[in-house]
């Protein structure tokens, strides 16, 4: 049971004093995402006693892109809203010191300090996990831009229900385009489901749950060329990779699903990173640079999960637990 002392800014924790620092305090380690990757991370370090911040600008990560998750140990389902929601509960038990802010730079400091500022504020650290995973993936066509939020969307669970009873073009077929596809299925009136492949390249569970949907329409070995509209979207053109046909479909909504892109571009010059610019870590989580570690999306760790973002968000912070025991002041 917590117990308040009365002095500002610090708290009985478990029988433990923490301080809760103000932004110049350095802190034993700082965690920026707060995905499966970074709230694992975080959770570990609290139970190891290190005075840590978690900066994020939410809880959840990627997973708030998905609606229902079925892989996670535990759950044989559960939703995306309250996965997160026990994420919050977990990292409040800890009593995890969370900033919800936006990382604007990362750098060095005097060794081994680290220094990450936000657009409020500057914090130090001596080890620093970064979980920022990533970002969705642009489809660089002509109108993409220009329909931002005017039907354009990268969220099919933050979004779907808006297109209710209406025409929706879902691009890309690999896990998350099918899971946005069976979504919508359920939704809409029309699904067309646009892949540049001869075949949908995600599990084949989840296409069989399309096959079955009669308002699933599936076009592969097409590319789509352009998004039309005036104020909102009206319709797309798409091209047959093998026949080069031109074609136009009347959509109300066009949902991009092909990827996403590693969320490194603040540390790009501070750490090397492989040809798909993750950054590369070793067994430990250790980046080139002592005392930053990385774990989740953002690494070059193969296959992209949520329990494989988890496990290795606690090993960083064993590993920088290890790196500040050996490398105490």
């Amino acid at each position: 049971m917590n117990r308040e002392v009365g002095i500002k800014n610090f708290y009985f924790i478990h029988n433990s004093l923490f301080l809760i620092p103000d932004s110049k305090y350095m802190y034993d380690t700082i965690i920026i995402g707060g995905g499966p990757a970074g709230v694992s991370a975080a959770i570990y370090c609290a139970r190891k006693k290190l005075n840590t911040l978690l900066i994020t600008e939410d809880i959840g990560g990627q997973i708030l892109g998905t609606s229902e998750i079925e892989n996670y140990p535990g759950f044989p389902l559960i939703t995306s809203v309250v996965l997160t929601q026990k994420f919050t509960e977990h990292l409040q038990k800890f009593a995890v010191p969370i900033r919800n802010e936006v990382v604007t730079n990362i750098s060095k400091k005097t060794s081994p300090h680290f220094a990450v500022k936000t657009a409020k504020e500057e914090y130090e650290a001596q080890t620093l996990i970064l979980a920022m995973g990533k970002k969705p993936r642009p489809l660089n066509v002509p109108g993409e831009k220009e329909f931002i939020n005017k039907g354009v969307t990268y969220c099919a669970t933050c979004d779907g229900p808006l297109f209710a009873n209406k025409t929706v073009a879902i691009i890309g077929s690999g896990n998350s385009g099918l899971e946005a596809t069976i979504q919508m299925g359920k939704i809409a009136n029309q699904v067309y489901l646009i892949e540049k492949y001869l075949r949908c390249t995600g599990d084949s569970l989840l296409l069989d749950r399309i096959k079955n949907n009669k308002k699933i329409q599936i076009f592969n070995n097409t590319e789509i060329t352009e998004i039309y509209g005036d104020n909102f979207v009206h319709g797309i053109k798409i091209k047959n990779i093998k026949t080069n046909e031109i074609k136009k479909l009347k959509t109300d909504g066009v949902f991009v699903e092909i990827g996403s892109i590693p969320n490194t571009a603040l540390v790009k010059n501070l750490l090397a990173l492989d040809k798909e610019s993750k950054i590369k870590i070793d067994r430990f989580c250790q980046t080139n640079a002592k005392g930053i570690f990385a774990c989740g999306d953002i690494t070059d760790v193969p296959y992209e999960q949520i329990v494989i973002a988890a496990g290795e968000g606690a090993k960083a912070a064993i590993s920088a637990f290890n790196y500040l025991i050996k490398n105490k002041n």
